[in-house]
């Protein structure tokens, strides 16, 4: 499995880290460990952190509108408010294909989404009001 997944409780956030190559079929799988967690309670931030040398190349918009945005919508009684969800991916490459995410029409209404280079960056961006954002 590429991914591990856990929920810190102070702040109160859950926190995967991808160590091998992903595609959207297992951010799917961690998507689904998370709103399967005792802890889930519809909406809690997420922080995710990328290896350097994890290969997201086949995250692409494609993948994104015909995967993920459907399995979002299909879970989307499971997600009681907007999600605001954290990735840190140091490898520019990487961050370039994971910030297509941010550009995606039509998952604004399901969740706040940012990508960076520090976890630092993150998780002061995830902690912080949502309407400071």
């Amino acid at each position: 499995m590429p991914f591990k997944t856990h929920y810190i409780t102070n702040p109160g956030h859950f926190e995967t880290q991808l160590t091998e190559r992903t595609d959207a079929f297992e951010i799917i799988e961690f998507d689904k460990a998370i709103l399967a967690s005792p802890y889930w309670r519809g909406g809690q931030p997420r922080l995710v952190e990328v290896e350097y040398n994890v290969d997201l190349g086949e995250i692409d918009m494609a993948v994104l509108s015909e995967n993920i945005l459907p399995h979002l919508e299909a879970t989307q009684s499971l997600r009681t408010r907007r999600e605001r969800i954290a990735w840190v991916v140091p490898n520019d490459l990487s961050r370039s294909i994971i910030s297509v995410w941010e550009l995606m029409p039509g998952k604004d209404y399901m969740q706040d989404f940012k990508s960076f280079t520090t976890t630092e960056e993150a998780l002061a961006w995830l902690h912080k009001p949502s309407d400071d954002n």
